[in-house]
């Protein structure tokens, strides 16, 4: 071999021994700066701020934003005060961020927990909502607001992260509760009567200015009396039988009280006239 390919050949050797360490010392400075990218993942409550009455229930959402982060689960754990408020249920979100339930949500008087991640080797990016959590509210907190807060317990992990990825404390969301108001009821219309229209007087005839005036006499009609009708006499028919040796001959005649004395009278005297005759 020349002395010139010897040369060749010599400085692509130190070439290679001097790229194959500064690669390596490359390609660990990139881990290990990764591994101290500083932590940007935010939580929040949605919304921020509720206003409620006293047996009334709502819910909030908790969203994140991962920043810089590439994240891959998270915990989270929420108080609140359980005089004013009680925590119905923590559940995933619909069309969650992270999609794995990695423990069931569970609530406890005055405090609410579950643990979400995503799925294996998918670490997830961007925002999102989490879970949901629903309350009702207890008691009035007296015109100030309480507090539903996340505990220092929370964490977010990243991947190739080390610890939690949080940026800070995520802001408490806070609730007022009021007392129902009751209905005051509409008040009753009373109809109002209507006036009678008092009769005008009139002036009374002849009478110059000043004179006083007559009211018109108001005359209420009296049914008149029915009469009945008087019954018109009828004349009584008086029989007269006189004894005879031939049929008896009836007289009707219309006469007075005094003539049928007279002829009863006459009647009387015949007959014993003729009994005396008899004897």
């Amino acid at each position: 071999m020349s002395s010139g390919k010897k040369r060749s050949a010599i400085i692509v050797l130190l070439f290679l021994l001097l790229a194959i360490p500064a690669s390596l010392y490359l390609v660990f400075r990139q881990q290990e700066l990764r591994g101290r990218a500083a932590p940007s993942t935010t939580l929040a409550f949605d919304p921020q701020s509720v206003s409620k009455s006293v047996g009334e229930s709502f819910t909030l959402t908790v969203n994140i934003n991962t920043a810089g982060n590439s994240v891959s689960g998270a915990e989270l754990h929420v108080q609140y005060e359980a005089s004013k408020l009680e925590a119905i249920g923590i559940d995933i979100a619909s069309e969650p961020f992270l999609p794995v339930v990695l423990v069931n949500g569970t609530v406890n008087s005055g405090f609410a927990f579950i643990s979400l991640g995503s799925q294996p080797n998918t670490p997830k990016t961007g925002t999102g909502k989490l879970a949901t959590i629903t309350f009702r509210a207890l008691a009035s907190t007296g015109g100030g607001p309480t507090l539903v807060r996340f505990t220092t317990d929370t964490k977010v992990a990243g991947t190739g992260e080390v610890g939690n990825v949080l940026a800070s404390q995520p802001a408490p969301a806070t609730v007022t509760i009021g007392i129902p108001q009751t209905p005051t009821p509409s008040p009753t219309l009373t109809p109002t009567p209507t006036p009678t229209p008092t009769p005008t007087p009139t002036p009374r005839p002849g009478g110059g200015g000043g004179g006083q005036v007559t009211p018109i006499p108001v005359i209420t009609a009296t049914p008149s009396a029915t009469l009945a009708p008087t019954p018109t006499p009828t004349p009584v028919k008086v029989v007269v039988i006189t004894p005879a040796p031939a049929s008896p001959i009836p007289v009707t005649a219309d006469v007075t009280p005094t003539a049928v004395l007279t002829v009863s009278g006459l009647v009387l005297f015949f007959v014993g006239a003729l009994a005396l005759f008899a004897l």
